[in-house]
Formats: C-alpha cells, structure tokens, sequence
C-alpha cells in the first residue's frame, strides 16, 4: 500500500493541513503574479527600445 499515515489512527499528521495549502496557495499566487508583472515590465520596455528602432 501506501506509507502515508492513517488519518483515523494518526490524526495528528493532518492536523492544520487545511491551513497550510491555503497558505501556500496564496505564497503562490503573489510570486506568481510578481513574476508576470516583471516579465511584463521587461516586455514593455524592450517593445519601446525596439520601436525606436523602426
């Protein structure tokens, strides 16, 4: 089977799991979106340089 613990016998191994995903799923929103806003950013301003350019 598996080697995970039982959650009936060892619910101490899932305790506040519920509040840990959130967690990170917020952590992961905000670098996610950090991470856009900056290739955007450097999107923006190579798409100025280049038009210079033409």
């Amino acid at each position: 089977m598996t080697d995970l613990p039982d959650p009936i016998d060892q619910a101490a191994y899932y305790h506040d799991v519920n509040l840990k995903r959130l967690i990170a799923w917020f952590i992961d929103g905000v670098a996610i979106t950090f991470i856009t806003f900056l290739i955007s950013l450097l999107t923006l301003g190579i798409g100025f340089f280049v038009f210079a350019g033409l």
